[in-house]
């Protein structure tokens, strides 16, 4: 009776359904997820609301109302989904348009990689048994940490991958049926990823040379280079469309976030891209241990098609600050060259011999359980990230005001989104076109789209972003109110507190709102920005007087 009870469960039939079942729980789960997390605390996210409400007032591409086109939206194929978002649900929560995007994005990207494992699988045992994969997929990413806050950011992490994915479809289905209709089509593909993220490019450019020079039946070089020759010619009319609308053939924070730009900014060493690295090689560790041990001298083509995109654009993004890499965000988008990748290394595998068989290999074993060693242990990857810090992250040099050594305050400390919040709610109040000078404007600019946001990081703002911070272009914008920047950028700081137009013309609060707040005196919306900062401090700091927290510049 056990026999034929367990023969039950080992058919195709009862197994589809409990995978089924079971496929149909954990999307369950992350749905509620989702609808549990609408509100995103990621400030980048909203950056792209403060695009989407200007485009759709009639602005353009703008940060400011004043119709100024800006190139700083790093995506700008995700922020036209979030004009589309808002503008189809204008009443909807903000927040809500943002991660509803980002989450549906995800499963797009998940549906998709199945989708094009289910087309190319050639091995009995995976077409026999293709239901593993969906369920494995689903276990592992919708009860990932990681891929459940990329899924909620807000932000465009999920839409990278999944055009990454489409490239993959696209340049295996180029090396299928080599003709026009699937060149044009991998064409597209590229650019789409290349507008999703401008650092994508390395993928979608490399895999599909790769791919065609390995895989194309006849006439490899030639095919390879038209698909190069029309690729380039699509990115030669994007770069004199945006020349000629922004002036700007890269987004902003591409210069903004190289490293080395800003001088004086001392959170460097936060945003440690071994840190990062470790966490996605961790989450990714599964479709890795599958990779080696399936890599045979028959598949190792495809392996390198696969992972040497991967290793250049990793080894690039060493040369960039990875400033909110919250959840290896910049090395997410590649997801899709691990799953994919693995997946048909190891079905090409199961096509060559038995499962057993692929297991049967000591050293491949010894290999993946040394790699194991290195991914978990966490004192290794300590040491790894301490050593790199010592090594390639030169110390910052600090810069300090001549006066600020004569800041003492007993406010108590708020917190980043506390801060951020509260000066979103003196923003709301303020009259149009006020100019307010501060960093963390991600909230602020998607709350308040009718204040003038002077941005001294450079990420919307292409002096700052060409020239640095100068502390003379600043206050010849003459900003009404300050929010100073977060104290890593110490020298837009104190280049701020040393400008002699500071001392004279702005009534200064150190460590308000945490960072310190600064207000024009003879600003003309001076009474109203006032009025709000008080009631805001009321709010915030109850039973304390604002006025005793002023700071008397000398």
């Amino acid at each position: 009776m056990q026999n034929k009870d367990w023969d039950g469960f080992r058919s195709p039939r009862v197994r589809l359904i409990i995978g089924g079942m079971l496929l149909f729980s954990l999307f369950a789960f992350h749905l509620f997820f989702v609808h549990q997390n609408l509100t995103t605390t990621f400030d980048d996210a909203y950056m792209f609301l403060r695009y989407a409400e200007n485009a759709l007032a009639g602005h353009g591409i703008a940060w400011n109302p004043d119709g100024v086109q800006t190139y700083g939206a790093t995506s700008l194929l995700y922020l036209g989904l979030v004009i589309v978002g808002r503008g189809l649900f204008p009443l909807a929560e903000a927040s809500a348009i943002l991660v509803v995007t980002s989450s549906v994005l995800g499963l797009a990207a998940l549906a998709l990689m199945v989708f094009v494992l289910g087309r190319v699988a050639v091995s009995e045992f995976f077409r026999k048994n293709f239901f593993i994969l969906p369920v494995f997929l689903a276990i592992l990413f919708f009860l990932s940490p990681d891929y459940l806050f990329h899924a909620t950011s807000g932000m465009d992490t999920t839409l990278a991958m999944l055009c990454n994915t489409l490239v993959i479809f696209a340049a295996l289905n180029w090396a299928a049926r080599e003709n026009t209709g699937s060149l044009l089509m991998l064409i597209a593909a590229a650019y789409a990823s290349f507008l999703a993220r401008p650092d994508d490019l390395i993928y979608a450019v490399v895999f599909p040379a790769l791919y065609g020079l390995f895989f194309l039946r006849e006439n490899r070089v030639k095919k390879v280079f038209q698909f190069g020759m029309g690729l380039a010619a699509v990115l030669a009319i994007d770069t004199a469309v945006k020349y000629v609308v922004f002036g700007d053939p890269l987004p902003l924070p591409f210069y903004a976030k190289t490293a080395g730009y800003d001088d004086g900014y001392a959170g460097a060493g936060r945003w440690n891209p071994v840190a990062y690295l470790f966490d996605f090689l961790g989450l990714m560790f599964p479709f890795i241990f599958i990779a080696m041990i399936s890599v045979s001298k028959h598949t190792r083509r495809l392996a390198a098609v696969f992972f040497i995109p991967v290793l250049v654009t990793f080894t690039y993004f060493f040369s960039v600050t990875q400033i909110m890499g919250f959840g290896a965000r910049y090395y997410f988008p590649s997801v899709p060259f691990f799953v994919i990748g693995a997946w048909m290394l190891f079905d090409r595998r199961l096509e060559q011999a038995r499962f057993a068989e692929v297991l049967r290999s000591p050293l491949r074993i010894a290999v993946v359980v040394l790699a194991a060693l290195i991914l978990f242990l966490p004192p290794v990857g300590a040491l790894l990230e301490a050593a790199y810090e010592r090594t390639f992250i030169p110390t910052p040099r600090v810069y300090e005001s001549e006066f600020a050594q004569g800041f003492e305050t007993e406010l108590p400390e708020l917190g980043w989104w506390q801060s951020i919040s509260a000066v979103s709610a003196i923003c709301e109040k303020l009259p149009a076109g006020t100019k307010v000078g501060l960093s963390e404007y991600g909230l602020v600019g998607a709350r308040c789209v009718h204040i003038h946001i002077i941005d001294p990081l450079g990420l919307h703002d292409p002096f700052f972003a060409h020239n640095g911070f100068s502390s003379i272009e600043f206050f010849n914008r003459e900003p009404d109110l300050i929010w100073f920047p977060h104290p890593d950028y110490t020298h837009i700081i104190s280049s701020i507190q040393d400008d002699l137009r500071f001392r004279e013309n702005y009534e200064y609060y150190p460590a308000v709102f945490d960072y310190g707040i600064a207000i024009r005196k003879d600003a003309a919306a001076y009474d109203d920005i006032l009025m709000s900062v008080q009631r805001v401090w009321e709010e915030t700091y109850p039973g304390l007087g604002l006025d005793d927290f002023r700071f008397h510049l000398p």
